[in-house]
């Protein structure tokens, strides 16, 4: 047999074996986010719930000075042998990390001196310590991706969920404990582990070679980056101090229903995305657009499958008195449809450096959101926040082709 013809029956089963691991990863990441929302639902009230989560808003709001870009291009550094990059990132990212944690600390003494809050003020100080792995080491899927190691992943990634739980049924369940130490477990449990997960996954690297444009590329990604980054835990942080931290709760709730939702299409795509990256550029682009058709249909069979599951069987996951965050995850659920490809197009225009696109479309993007945000969350709430996403999403999935089309 032509060894071309082996080569590629090898590198199509290696796909189909390493989606297997992806999909099964997400039905993981399903079962126990399903489980960990019933139990908060059920345990802790909307308005404890809220200050935890604005919390880690506040995280991620910092999460800004870790050079967020380069969560984004490691994996395909990795993917095209820059091992030595994934060290110099890390020390880079570890030194600027510093400036989060400080932010964290004046949060915290701002709850404790001016709101005479110390529940809030100890999440705010425990955030600050565990900051720089937090945030950082989650890269370690990434890396994973790039070596195309998706069994190692789902592995490692399905112990971080079974912790997570576990913390969580102990705090809650057991111990019958309140909003305290629950954000607490949480923020040590998964530290603990990002900690333990990045060291394993920097092991398997291979070589010490470095792209040498990395810092450049990764700022630039960053700085590209910069306005999500603030808007998400942006939006978080508006809706705690107008509509108050239920609303909040009520409003994390759906979206980590949303979240749930999303790492479908990102399970199923990641193996695909990695694939291609390794493609030289004109192949690469050319296999992308003629995915198009499929992948937009993939999204809504998947948004159709999202919208039965939440409609039928959230009320036997979410107690009362969040109730009315089903309705608000079936509208953030929207821009699911376009999640595939939005994954492919992002995946092209990261790795082959295409800055230009890359820029205008996350701008663009970034505009509409703020713009919707300002001109209607005040008004119409939380509901707005889900329209002005999908639009945003459609216009820049849209820019996305146009640009990858250009530069075929």
């Amino acid at each position: 047999m032509n060894i071309g013809i082996i080569k590629k029956i090898k590198d199509q089963r290696n796909i189909a074996y390493n989606q297997i691991y992806s999909i099964f990863s997400f039905l993981i990441n399903l079962v126990i986010s399903v489980v960990i929302i019933k139990l908060v639902t059920t345990y802790i009230d909307p308005e404890n719930y809220g200050v935890y989560k604005y919390v880690l808003a506040v995280i991620g709001l910092c999460g800004i000075t870790t050079i967020t870009g380069i969560n984004k291009t490691i994996g395909g550094y990795v993917a095209k042998n820059y091992h030595g990059t994934v060290k110099e990132t890390t020390k880079l990212c570890i030194k600027t990390g510093v400036i989060g944690v400080i932010v964290l600390i004046i949060f915290g003494l701002y709850s404790f001196y001016i709101k005479d809050y110390l529940t809030e003020a100890i999440l705010f100080f425990v955030a600050a310590v565990v900051f720089i792995p937090y945030v950082i080491f989650p890269r370690y899927q990434a890396i994973l991706a790039g070596l195309y190691k998706f069994k190692d992943r789902f592995i490692l990634q399905s112990v971080f969920l079974a912790a997570m739980l576990i913390g969580a049924i102990v705090v809650l369940v057991v111990f019958k404990k309140g909003i305290l130490a629950y954000g607490i477990s949480q923020m040590t449990i998964q530290t603990s582990c990002l900690i333990v997960f990045f060291i394993l996954t920097y092991k398997k690297l291979s070589n010490n070679y470095v792209d040498e444009g990395f810092l450049k590329h990764s700022v630039i990604i960053s700085l590209f980056g910069i306005g999500s980054h603030i808007i998400t835990p942006g939006i978080q942080i508006y809706l705690n101090y107008t509509l108050g931290s239920s609303a909040l709760a009520f409003y994390m709730i759906a979206d980590s229903i949303r979240g749930v939702s999303s790492g479908a299409a990102k399970s199923i795509m990641s193996p695909i995305v990695m694939k291609l990256a390794r493609k030289d550029k004109l192949e690469h682009s050319t296999a992308i657009l003629k995915l198009i058709p499929l992948t937009l249909v993939f999204g809504l069979i998947l948004y159709g499958c999202i919208f039965v599951c939440i409609h039928t069987l959230g009320s036997f996951i979410i107690d009362k008195q969040y109730n009315i965050s089903l309705f608000y995850a079936k509208l953030l659920t929207l821009a699911i449809i376009f999640a595939p490809l939005y994954s492919l197009l992002r995946g092209n225009v990261l790795f082959e450096k295409n800055n230009r696109g890359y820029a205008i479309t996350i701008y663009t993007g970034q505009a509409l959101q703020f713009i919707g945000y300002v001109l209607f969350v005040n008004r119409f709430g939380i509901p707005a926040i889900a329209f002005t996403n999908f639009i945003a999403t459609a216009v820049s999935t849209a820019l996305m082709i146009y640009y990858i089309k250009d530069s075929c």
